[in-house]
C-alpha cells in the first residue's frame, strides 16, 4: 500500500488542490450576503443558497470580510498548485511555493486597501481589500506613506509574479 501511495503521491496531491479551488470557487462565487455566517447566523433562517452549503457561506463569508476580493488568489493559488502535482517532475522549490500565493494574497489584499479604501460591494457590506488589507495599508502607510507604499507593493507584487509564473508571463 505504502509503495501505491508513494507511486501516486504527486496526482492525490494535485486532487486535493484541485478540490480544494474548486470548493473555494464554488464558494465564492455563490456567495450571498443572506446567507448564514458569522455576522448573520441569527438572521439567516432556512437553507443557504451557497453551493457548498453552510460550511461554504460561512467559508465564504470569512475569505471576503477578511481578504475581499483578492480571495480569488486564493482559487488561483489552488489550482495552480493542482497544475504543478499533475504536471510532475518539477523541482523541489516548485513544490513549495506555495508560500508565494500566500504572499501574493496579501500584497495584493494590501493594495486593494490602499488604493481602493473606501470601496465596497455585496450592498456595502465588504470592503474591496477585505479587513486584512485595510489594516494592513492603514499601518504601513504611517511607516512609507502612500507613495511609498504603493511603490514598495507594486514592486513585491512584480517579483512574485515573476517567481510564481516566471518572466515569459509578466
Amino acid at each position: 500500500m505504502k509503495r501505491l501511495f508513494e507511486k501516486y503521491s504527486s496526482d492525490l496531491k494535485g486532487l486535493f488542490w484541485l478540490a480544494l479551488g474548486l470548493f473555494l470557487a464554488a464558494s465564492l462565487v455563490s456567495y450571498s450576503p443572506n446567507d448564514p455566517s458569522l455576522n448573520s447566523i441569527v438572521q439567516a433562517a432556512g437553507k443557504p443558497k451557497n453551493l457548498c452549503g453552510y460550511l461554504g457561506s460561512f467559508l465564504a463569508d470569512l475569505l471576503y470580510q477578511g481578504f475581499g476580493l483578492p480571495a480569488w488568489v486564493l482559487v488561483l493559488g489552488s489550482l495552480r498548485q493542482s497544475w504543478i502535482h499533475f504536471v510532475g517532475r518539477l523541482p523541489r522549490k516548485e513544490k513549495a511555493s506555495w508560500w508565494l500565493d500566500v504572499v501574493l494574497l496579501l500584497v495584493v489584499t494590501c493594495l486593494m486597501g490602499l488604493h481602493f479604501s473606501e470601496a465596497r460591494f455585496f450592498g456595502g457590506q465588504m470592503r474591496v481589500g477585505g479587513w486584512v488589507g485595510h489594516f494592513l495599508a492603514k499601518g504601513l502607510v504611517k511607516a512609507v506613506n502612500e507613495v511609498g507604499l504603493a511603490i514598495v507593493l507594486w514592486t513585491c507584487l512584480a517579483a512574485l509574479l515573476v517567481f510564481l509564473y516566471g518572466p515569459d508571463m509578466v
